[in-house]
């Protein structure tokens, strides 16, 4: 009998493990799309494929018209459930089938969302100054989660933090020996969240010259995009 509970213990066990630890996507109520959205997206380490990834979600939140006059809502249910990299996969083949399509956004993409989101409205307020981006906040408090040029194709300058690492000599054995002095190294960080309040403005530099077409910011309320001719 003891080895029998075993058994049947052992699977159950293997299949709770395996669901652990790895953030997946919440589609059970708006709120929960937000938050975990937001968890995917800290997954991802560089800022170009955050800045895509951003992008592409919010062009899948967006009802279109399809071939046949029809209006096809976001399937919000067809991502619960899924990790990061298995939600790229979906948003890219749903990016690809609009581009083929020939599909067109209903809201022209002028900062709103699809169905999904909290707020109707955005809680920051974009500008565009040559290769600077000034975001505002028009609500009582804002954080700024992500910020995508282009769909991430145009990178933003990251921020940089100066540590004081130590120095090391090699030693005539060929050991490294460490020495008490430091020297000042500048490594990239991650800038978010960035955290306003009413009024308050973050300015970010863009790496490049770009042609900018499109921005897309998520907050603690949702995500928005802006479209620029």
């Amino acid at each position: 009998m003891t080895s029998c509970i075993r058994y049947l213990f052992l699977p159950l066990l293997l299949a709770l493990l395996a669901g652990c630890g790895e953030e997946t996507y919440d589609a059970s109520d708006s709120t929960s799309q937000m938050e975990s959205f937001a968890k995917l997206v800290s997954t991802f380490e560089d800022q170009a494929t955050r800045g895509e990834f951003t992008g592409m979600y919010s062009l899948y939140l967006k009802p279109y018209v399809d071939e046949n006059g029809g209006v096809v809502q976001p399937d919000m249910d067809a991502l619960d459930g899924l990790t990061a990299t298995e939600v790229h996969a979906v948003l890219q083949e749903h990016a690809d089938m609009m581009e083929v399509m020939g599909y067109e956004t209903l809201d022209g993409g002028h900062g709103t969302g699809g169905s999904s989101q909290v707020a109707s409205d955005p809680d920051v307020d974009i500008e565009i100054q040559g290769m600077n981006i000034y975001l505002t906040a028009i609500a009582d408090s804002a954080t700024i989660n992500n910020i995508a040029v282009n769909r991430g194709n145009c990178e933003i300058h990251p921020d940089y933090k100066t540590v004081k690492e130590y120095q090391y000599l090699r030693m005539p054995d060929g050991a490294l020996e460490r020495t008490d002095m430091k020297h000042p190294v500048r490594k990239p960080v991650d800038p978010y969240p960035i955290k306003l309040k009413f009024g308050e403005q973050e300015k970010r530099l863009l790496k490049r010259r770009c042609n900018v077409r499109e921005v897309s910011v998520t907050t603690q309320t949702g995500s928005w995009t802006w479209s620029f001719e």
